[in-house]
């Protein structure tokens, strides 16, 4: 995250997204998303690869998650990747739940975790397969 024009906004293959709100007057961010594309790295295809998902205390709750959440997938089926994945610690119940809500499943669990604050926490790869386009005359649900 050191040079975000670079990583993120010079790359077409990954995005980056930032949440402003209002705040007292004043612009603040309020929650951001990064998705990194993996092109042709696996058999089944390429794929995008969510991290950095961020959403400020006083915000969560009010859909910012879902939105970020889904702006990460309608990005993905852009770029015609497979599947979007990323890692979550068990902790991070709310996040859990919130990727479930989006038909991810969990595909991979790692003990190894490097959180000295969270040292009996296990972090787990969810994976939402199928990304599938939909066009204004077709309008399947991915």
């Amino acid at each position: 995250m050191a040079d975000i024009q670079t990583s993120y906004l010079e790359n077409p293959d990954n995005g980056f997204w930032v949440a402003e709100a209002d705040v007292n007057g004043q612009s603040k961010v309020v929650g951001m998303v990064a998705v990194v594309g993996k092109r042709g790295e696996e058999e089944d295809g390429s794929y995008g690869e969510m991290s950095h998902m961020v959403v400020v205390f006083p915000w969560r709750r009010k859909s910012l998650g879902s939105q970020l959440t889904q702006k990460a997938l309608d990005f993905c089926k852009e770029q015609g990747y497979a599947r979007l994945v990323l890692d979550v610690s068990s902790p991070q119940t709310a996040a859990i739940s919130l990727y479930q809500k989006f038909s991810f499943v969990q595909s991979a669990s790692h003990s190894n975790t490097h959180s000295s604050v969270c040292r009996n926490a296990f972090r787990s790869s969810y994976t939402r397969q199928k990304l599938r386009l939909s066009t204004p005359n077709n309008r399947e649900k991915a």
